[in-house]
């Protein structure tokens, strides 16, 4: 037997708060504890939205077709909050060090299934239809509960509100999403024709008069994406799924030669590790890491994806100007001079009322709002953006842009918080096989969350069903040619 062994430093990262080491690991495992005479079936790295969903799902595959208990661990520290300009954030303890941060921290994120791309329509289409199995599925544990201990919706991550899409008249932001709406999915749409018909409507929102909306009422608004990851990991959990609430520090590879005809010799056996010392083994492995699968060094290839740079605005609510926008839907606005998305007032876990922007204006000789100055070029790089809040500049471009949009409000604070999006070439997601038995899931566009169920359902079903997955289709395209990864350089 000959072993030939690829060492990569890996760090798991996307986390949801509140979860605690289950199934296998446990806090009286002995260092380097290791069985490999019985090694998972997948390890996930990385907790976040993808990661997460794939658990669930990847649980469900082998339970269907195998009828036992499935081995997955799903690994990935937990959320310990975030330092932004020297504030740290409630969840955070002082002497707790934050090596790793996921693009979910935080409690709004716009879904809806009208899109300007439809295979980013379709993924979302199929997401939103299953947010009621996810939550279903996380509270199923309430069954095994006595009345007395028993929880309520503790994983009700979703809120009906509405979208509401608004661009130029006669514009490709509006047109786009209603020929996606009726070709795809027969959505039903209420058409806002100009200005006078969105603020009769919307009375506390302000757009430019030459503009137009659609009004996605049903199966639209926003999601909780803390509260999507912590239902997604439960609802695994219930399905056997092993968290491990760990940093990953290496994963190792070796590549078996014998005459047994087994998957595992086809994609060999990983180790692990770590960083408290505890190794898992694993026939396969699953990267859903974000920002970090390049700066990291988490696979065996560097994929062609720039993590960009992100910021928002949140406006702290009094409980006037809350009230006064009750009803509002999530929003998205694009014209030819600004772009921006914004969140309706939201209860964050500090008990603060938040309404929030992203967004920006557009250049009149650059409309790439994803120049080179927004890369994140190195591990570092990301962490230094994520604890440094985001720019000045952009803070009051985007503050007075959300006063535009919403006008009369009296904020008591305004917040800037920064976070990174993971861009592709093709503007879709990397979902595939870069090695035998090594896949990612991975490059969400900024377009992810909403959508996430279905990418992680893919990614689960690329890794442990390839010939399944090379079957599936979005709007015709076979889905392998539509998420496959790209890559840059071999490491």
């Amino acid at each position: 037997m000959i072993n030939r062994c690829l060492h990569f430093m890996l760090l798991a990262m996307s986390s949801s708060p509140d979860l605690t080491t289950t199934g296998t690991a446990t806090a009286d495992d002995s260092p380097m504890k290791m069985d490999r005479s019985v090694p998972y079936d997948l390890i996930i790295v990385g907790r976040g939205m993808i990661g997460s969903a794939a658990a669930r799902h990847a649980a469900k595959i082998l339970q269907i077709e195998n009828s036992v208990e499935c081995k997955i661990a799903l690994v990935g520290p937990s959320e310990i909050g975030v330092k932004n300009k020297g504030i740290d954030d409630p969840m955070r303890m002082p002497e707790q060090k934050v090596e790793v941060y996921g693009a979910h921290y935080d409690e709004g994120r716009i879904t809806r299934k009208t899109d300007q791309d439809p295979i980013w329509a379709e993924l979302a289409s199929r997401s939103i239809d299953r947010y009621d199995e996810i939550k279903k599925e996380a509270n199923a544990d309430n069954k095994n509960k006595s009345r007395s201990t028993r929880g309520t919706n503790k994983y009700d991550f979703y809120v009906e509100c509405g979208h509401l899409a608004v661009g130029t008249i006669g514009g490709e932001v509006i047109s786009s999403r209603i020929e996606n709406a009726n070709k795809n999915m027969k959505l039903e749409l209420h058409r806002l024709k100009s200005v006078h018909e969105l603020k009769e409507r919307f009375p506390y929102l302000t757009f430019p008069n030459d503009c137009e909306g659609i009004f996605e009422e049903h199966d639209a608004g926003y999601i909780s994406a803390r509260g999507l990851v912590s239902a997604q990991t439960n609802a695994a959990k219930q399905m056997g799924v092993h968290v491990y609430d760990k940093v990953v520090e290496q994963v190792m590879k070796q590549e078996i030669d014998d005459d047994n005809d087994s998957e595992v010799n086809d994609s060999g056996i990983f180790e692990v590790t770590c960083s408290d010392s505890t190794v898992l083994t694993s026939n396969k492995v699953l990267v859903t890491s974000g920002a970090f699968t390049n700066a990291r060094a988490l696979l065996p290839v560097k994929l062609d994806l720039k993590p960009i740079k992100t910021q928002t605005v949140q406006f702290f609510l009094n409980d006037k100007d809350a009230s006064s926008l009750q009803g509002m839907p999530s929003v998205i606005f694009k014209n030819d001079k600004k772009w921006a998305y914004i969140l309706p007032p939201i209860r964050y876990p500090d008990g603060s009322m938040r309404l929030k922007l992203g967004g920006a204006l557009i250049q009149p000789d650059n409309d790439d709002i994803y120049g080179p100055e927004r890369i994140l070029k190195t591990s570092q790089d990301v962490m230094d953006w994520y604890e440094g809040g985001g720019t000045e500049l952009a803070k009051e471009e985007m503050t007075e842009l959300l006063h535009s949009f919403v006008p009369s409000m009296s904020p008591l604070k305004i917040l800037s918080n920064s976070c990174a999006t993971l861009n592709t070439p093709t503007r879709q997601a990397y979902i595939g096989q870069v090695s035998p038995g090594w896949a990612v899931g991975s490059g969400g566009n900024g377009f992810a969350a909403k959508s996430s169920d279905e990418l992680g359902r893919l990614a689960a079903l690329c890794i442990l069903r390839k010939e399944d997955f090379a079957k599936e289709k979005i709007c015709g395209q076979f889905a392998s040619d539509i998420f496959r990864p790209q890559v840059d350089t071999i490491r």
